[in-house]
C-alpha cells in the first residue's frame, strides 16, 4: 500500500525534476518557492485524509452523483483536493505518457503555473474550477476512445499525444482570470490571455509549433461570445456527416481563427470535449452543484460590478438553453456520458419553475 507522506514526495521530486530539466519556464523566485510549498502541503493532506480522483460511473446519473461527492462534498467544502500537478501526473499515467517527452513536461509545467497565485482571485474561476474541468476533461478523453474502440458510429481515436494536448488546453483553460467578462471589442481576451502565460511553458517544454496552434484553437472556443456557438454547429455537422462550409456557418468571417476545425474532426472533438467539460463543471452535474456554482458565479458578477442573480431557476434555464443548448453537450464522449443527466436537470428545473408559476396564478 502506498504511504501519503512518500505518494506525496513522489510528486514534490517529479515536479522538480521538470522544472529541473527546463530552468526558465517559471523562475525561481519566492512566489514559485511558495507554490511549491503549498503543492506539497495540498498532495500530502490529499494523500493522508485518503482523497479520491473523479473517475466516470457507469450511467450518467452515477457520474453526476460520483462528481458532486468528490469535487463538490470533499474538494471545494472541505478543501481536500489533489494539486494540479498531482493531478496532471495522475493522468499522465493513465495516458501512459513518456516522462521526458515533451507533452508531459508541459503538462506539469502549466499545472504548476496554475497553481500559482494571481493578483485577483475570483470565486468563481478559481482552482476548484480548473480541478473541476481538467478531471472531466480526462475522463472524456477516455470515454471518446472507449467508444471508438466499442464501435460507435462517426466517432475519432485520440491519439496519445492529441489527448496530452487537450489535457494542457483544459488545466490552463482560464489561468488569472479576473472574473470579468471579454470586452466587446475583443471576443478572445480572456483566452487569449490565459494562452499567452501558457505559451513561453508549452515552447520551453519543446511542443511544436503545430501541437501548440492546437492548444491555442482549443482555448479560443471556450470563450462564449460566439466561438462557442460556432464549435457547436461544427461538431454537430460533423456528427451527422454533413459538410462543413465555413463561409455559411461564419459568413462575416468573424471566427476565422477557428477555420482549422471545419476540415480536423479530431481537433473539433478535442476542443469539443473541453468546452463540453467547461459547462459540466458550471452547472452539469446535478441541482446541488448548480445551485453552488451559481452562488460563486453571481458573487464574481457582483465582484466586477454586475448586478446580476445567477441562482434562480430562470437564470439557470437560460444556461441550459442557451449556453450549453437544449441537444446537450457538444463532443461525442460528453454526449454519451453527461446528456442524461442534463436532460434530467433540465426536467427538475422546468419542474421547479411551473411550480413557482402555478404558485402565482391568482386563485378562483
Amino acid at each position: 500500500m502506498t504511504t501519503p507522506l512518500p505518494q506525496a514526495l513522489r510528486i514534490a521530486q517529479e515536479i522538480n525534476r521538470v522544472l529541473k530539466d527546463n530552468p526558465e519556464a517559471l523562475g525561481h523566485d519566492r512566489k514559485l518557492r511558495n507554490t511549491l510549498k503549498e503543492i506539497r502541503a495540498l498532495d500530502r493532506s490529499f494523500a493522508e485524509k485518503g482523497g479520491l480522483f473523479f473517475h466516470t460511473g457507469s450511467t450518467p446519473l452515477e457520474t453526476a452523483k460520483k462528481f458532486t461527492e468528490i469535487h463538490l462534498e470533499q474538494y471545494r467544502l472541505t478543501g481536500l483536493r489533489p494539486s494540479l500537478p498531482a493531478l496532471a501526473i495522475h493522468h499522465a499515467a493513465v495516458l501512459g505518457l513518456d516522462k521526458n517527452s515533451p507533452a508531459y513536461k508541459a503538462m506539469i509545467m502549466v499545472a504548476v503555473r496554475a497553481e500559482m497565485k494571481a493578483a485577483i482571485a475570483p470565486p468563481y474561476h478559481s482552482k476548484f474550477h480548473y480541478t473541476d474541468v481538467a478531471a472531466v476533461t480526462a475522463n472524456l478523453l477516455e470515454k471518446n476512445n472507449a467508444m471508438v474502440k466499442g464501435g460507435e458510429a462517426g466517432g475519432v481515436v485520440l491519439t496519445q499525444l492529441e489527448q496530452a494536448l487537450t489535457f494542457i488546453a483544459a488545466i490552463g483553460h482560464d489561468l488569472d482570470h479576473e472574473g470579468r467578462d471579454n470586452p466587446p471589442d475583443d471576443l478572445y481576451f480572456n483566452e487569449k490571455k490565459s494562452f499567452y502565460l501558457m505559451e513561453p511553458l508549452l515552447q520551453e517544454a519543446g511542443l511544436s509549433a503545430p501541437d501548440i496552434d492546437k492548444i491555442h484553437t482549443i482555448l479560443l472556443t471556450t470563450s462564449p461570445d460566439g466561438p462557442h456557438a460556432v464549435l457547436k454547429v461544427v461538431a454537430k455537422a460533423q456528427r451527422e456527416g454533413r459538410t462543413v462550409d465555413f463561409t455559411v456557418i461564419d459568413p462575416q468571417n468573424k471566427f476565422s481563427e477557428l477555420k482549422a476545425l471545419a476540415g480536423d474532426a479530431k481537433l473539433t472533438q478535442m476542443a469539443a470535449i473541453v468546452s463540453d467539460s467547461d459547462l459540466y463543471a458550471s452547472s452539469g452535474a446535478g441541482m446541488k452543484y448548480s445551485d453552488t456554482t451559481g452562488a460563486l458565479m453571481t458573487a464574481e458578477k457582483k465582484k466586477a460590478g454586475i448586478n446580476i442573480d445567477l441562482t434562480t431557476d430562470s437564470s439557470r434555464k437560460f444556461f441550459f438553453d442557451s449556453i450549453v443548448g437544449k441537444e446537450g453537450y457538444a463532443s461525442n464522449a460528453g454526449r454519451a456520458a453527461n446528456n442524461e443527466a442534463f436532460e434530467a436537470l433540465r426536467a427538475e428545473n422546468d419542474r421547479r419553475l411551473a411550480v413557482a408559476a402555478a404558485r402565482q396564478q391568482p386563485k378562483p
